[in-house]
């Protein structure tokens, strides 16, 4: 078995046991290594294969991931809500929580359990496997998995894009270690770089004024969004955001939050990173840079990504690309904003368009499938609810727009568009309105 790089040696007690590897709780090498061997003694003798998490504390997350995969385990990682893990029960055989979750087939974590004391090493392989879940558009659950090796590669490209920018600093997070960004970038990135990690979740704008130190913040276009410019007192010298695209008044409160330069990562779940970009100027549309090592051969029907994080050979993406050179593009919506119907294919986006001019507001369209029929389902946001004048109206206008096929037969109304941990628009959620 071959030992992982980055992984294994960040925990070897050569590195030195008594620094710090978690800040806010501060957590020495040692005492996480042996958090670590405790996980382990917890699930090693567990006939369970596939083990879920759910834990109020990113330290003990971030030692049950590590000791799962020390029990010869296969961690699974969901976004934290509760909701999706009740979803996704059968997709796993064990949740290890630090709290009562309420959910069958629950592991407590003890902090009073055994742990391998006279082991001083934790040996991984490269070949180590985890789990994610990704939802694509139809918000059906996606599996994947990603090996030991495939994270410190892209570690080490990371490192080499950024190394230099965040080197001497904590890294602290608005995103969970169950999305492959927060677990790259604010889990792998800074023990490839021998950073410490920020031990608190900062989920809130108003959590940064409690850092009294500068910090890397790996952060989301939600958070940026709602980010407060009058909260004083953070020290962001480092900002990455994943997730979606930052538009200009996001990358202008970004620039408040880190005055320096906001970065983008361009990525999926299944690919790992592709491109990144950086602003200075938010009016400055910045085209994206593939990463070292990655390629995009692009046709004008597809984009194809060969990359050395893959675990195949090529990967179509599901991104619309207009390439401004070789190594360099601009995002133009996803592909699977097409749909077909009687023979004939429509755009959502210019469905969603013509929905939010009849009816003057924000508007979520897609595609509902009910008794193997589709039909095109409308959520309005509105603070009161939609009522059925309303909707014969809106309907009336549309067909002076649209064709008769795309006009929304179903509808619904909610207050604020649900959205996951990554700032991205929660379409399971949104789907599971038309299931009434």
């Amino acid at each position: 078995m071959s030992d992982t790089t980055l992984l294994s040696s960040w925990l070897s007690p050569e590195k030195g046991d008594e620094v710090l590897l978690f800040l806010h709780p501060n957590v020495s090498r040692r005492n996480f290594r042996k958090l670590c061997l405790t996980a382990a003694s917890q699930l090693s003798s567990r006939p369970e294969k596939v083990i879920a998490f759910s834990f109020n504390s990113r330290v003990l997350a971030a030692a049950a991931f590590v000791g799962a995969l020390a029990a010869r385990k296969i961690p699974a990682l969901f976004p934290g809500k509760r909701t999706n893990l009740v979803r996704m029960k059968d997709c796993f055989d064990l949740i290890f929580t630090d709290h009562n979750s309420g959910i069958e087939k629950q592991l407590l974590w003890q902090k009073d359990s055994p742990s391998a004391t006279d082991i001083n090493e934790i040996k991984l392989s490269t070949e180590d496997k985890f789990l994610l879940f990704t939802s694509g558009s139809t918000g059906k659950p996606k599996a994947v998995f990603k090996t030991l090796g495939q994270m410190d590669k892209e570690a080490r490209i990371t490192s080499q894009l950024f190394g230099n920018l965040c080197r001497d600093y904590a890294f602290a997070s608005s995103t969970d270690f169950c999305h492959l960004y927060a677990l790259t970038f604010s889990f792998w990135l800074p023990i490839a770089l021998n950073n410490p990690i920020w031990g608190e979740s900062i989920f809130v704008c108003d959590l940064l004024s409690k850092i009294q130190q500068p910090i890397n913040f790996i952060s989301s276009p939600t958070f940026i969004r709602n980010f407060d410019p009058s909260v004083i007192g953070h020290d962001v010298r480092f900002l990455l955001s994943a997730g979606g695209p930052l538009f200009s008044k996001d990358r202008q409160k970004g620039l408040y939050l880190c005055p320096y330069e906001i970065h983008e990562i361009y990525g999926s779940t299944e690919t790992g990173i592709i491109a990144s970009r950086r602003h200075s100027d938010s009016s400055i549309e910045t085209p994206w840079q593939t990463v070292p090592g990655v390629k995009i051969e692009h046709t004008d029907s597809c984009s194809t990504l060969i990359s050395p994080l893959l675990s195949e050979v090529s990967f179509e993406l599901e991104d619309r690309l207009d390439m401004v050179s070789p190594n360099s593009f601009l995002l133009k919506g996803r592909k699977d904003k097409i749909i077909k119907i009687g023979e004939k294919r429509f755009s959502l986006t210019e469905i969603k368009k013509a929905v939010e001019a009849a009816t003057g507001k924000e508007t979520q369209i897609l595609p509902v499938y009910k008794n193997d029929r589709l039909f095109i389902g409308a959520i309005i946001k509105n603070e009161s609810p939609v009522t059925g004048e309303d909707i014969k109206r809106w309907r009336s206008l549309l067909l002076n727009k649209v064709e008769p096929l795309v006009v929304p037969r179903l509808w619904r109304n909610v207050t604020e568009f649900p959205m996951t941990a990554q700032g991205k628009l929660d379409t399971a959620c949104l789907l599971e309105l038309f299931d009434e």
